[in-house]
Order: C-alpha cells, then sequence, then structure tokens
C-alpha cells in the first residue's frame, strides 16, 4: 500500500464544495484520485485544485440533483468513490422551527443524500468495490432539525453497508461539527481508501469530543 497515493487512479465525487468538501476533494486529488465537486457556480473560480474539477449543483432544486448526477455518469463508466456532503439547516431549537424550515432540512436530506446514493450507487457497485461515505454534521444538543437530518444520515450508512457487503461496497459516516477541517478530511481519506477496507457501517465523531464536554459531570 501506497501511503502518499491512498487513492491512486480512484474516482471520487464530493457532493458539496463548501469549506469541508474542498478539504476532502483537495486531500483525494493529493492522493491521486480524479474527484468531482458540486458547487454553485463561480464557485470553481476560487477553489483551484489540479485533479479537481466542478459540476454545478443546487440542493434545493430536485432537477439540479438530477442534472448533477446525469453530467457524472455520462462520462464515467463506474465511479468508486462517493462522499456525500450536504448542507447543513439553520440551527433552531425544537419550538422554533416550522415548516418552512422542517421541509427545507429534509428537502436537502432526500435530494441530496438519498436520490444522489440512488443515482450513483450502481456505478459504485460496476467498479467492483468502492466506498459511500456520508458526512453530518451541525449536531449542536439544541439543534432539533440538524440532529434529525444526522440521525437519517448515520441511518442510510448502516442500511448502504448491510446491502453493499457482499458486493464489496462499504458506507461509513462522519459525525462532525465542522470545526477542524483537516481532521475531517483526514478522517474521510482514512474511511474511503484501503486502510479502511475491513471498516463498513460506521460513524465515526470527528469533533474533539465536544458531545463529553457538555456533560463534564458523567466522565
Amino acid at each position: 500500500m501506497d501511503y502518499e497515493r491512498l487513492l491512486d487512479g480512484k474516482r471520487a465525487v464530493v457532493t458539496n464544495g463548501d469549506e469541508i468538501g474542498m478539504s476532502v476533494a483537495r486531500l483525494f486529488a493529493s492522493h491521486g484520485a480524479a474527484v468531482a465537486v458540486g458547487s454553485k457556480p463561480g464557485t470553481q473560480n476560487v477553489f483551484s485544485q489540479p485533479g479537481v474539477h466542478f459540476v454545478p449543483i443546487d440542493f434545493t432544486d430536485e432537477g439540479s440533483i438530477v442534472s448533477f448526477c446525469d453530467k457524472i455518469k455520462r462520462p464515467l463508466r463506474y465511479v468508486e468513490i462517493l462522499v456525500n456532503n450536504p448542507p447543513s439547516a439553520e440551527a433552531l431549537p425544537f419550538l422554533q422551527t416550522g415548516g418552512t424550515e422542517r421541509d427545507a432540512a429534509l428537502g436537502v436530506y432526500q435530494n441530496g443524500v438519498m436520490k444522489i446514493t440512488r443515482a450513483l450507487l450502481p456505478a459504485i457497485y460496476k467498479s467492483g468495490g468502492g466506498a459511500v461515505l456520508n458526512i453530518a454534521r451541525g449536531c449542536a444538543a439544541s439543534d432539533a432539525l440538524n440532529r434529525a437530518v444526522c440521525a437519517a444520515v448515520c441511518a442510510l450508512s448502516r442500511i448502504n453497508a448491510a446491502e453493499g457487503s457482499l458486493s464489496g461496497v462499504r458506507a461509513n459516516a462522519i459525525l462532525t461539527d465542522g470545526a477542524d477541517l483537516e481532521c475531517v478530511a483526514d478522517a474521510a481519506l482514512f474511511l474511503c481508501s484501503e486502510m479502511a477496507s475491513y471498516v463498513t457501517g460506521v460513524t465515526l465523531k470527528v469533533d474533539g469530543g465536544k458531545d463529553r464536554r457538555r456533560y463534564p459531570k458523567q466522565f
């Protein structure tokens, strides 16, 4: 195993080119992967990296999701790595969440995670083995909507892991507050590379122990 080129020749998709997504994409590209990144128009002018190319996506528009998946699948015969990195909703206590906020948060999960995974998973199966990684974030104690989406994303990872195990397709999740981009990217590289070839159905928490610090008397 070449630890300096852990993803050499691999084809990867990162669905959202925000700070977390670009940290993951840059690291994957530096390890030899060709990476397609979902991004808003103009983002490619801000982030430029050899081995990374950008495909427009709007997580609130179902047509944009379909177009994104088509543009990924059309030139590629197969994909080996899918990193779902959906944007998080505004952090609100439960009693302050109305129908608009709820529908927006759940819509991002349905469009930006489930539909993309369903569309691209057959291409991963065709590769003969690959990895799906779902990044869940924004899980503050009073953040009702994002906690609900986090739970759904992590549950989907376990389902994908169970269904993909016989075909060599692994699925895992990262649960994070996004504060340390480098640590999140390192965890993503580990879970999507051969270093984690025997790891599937796992949710890896990358938050610096913040959950534990909320309840100091218990530890």
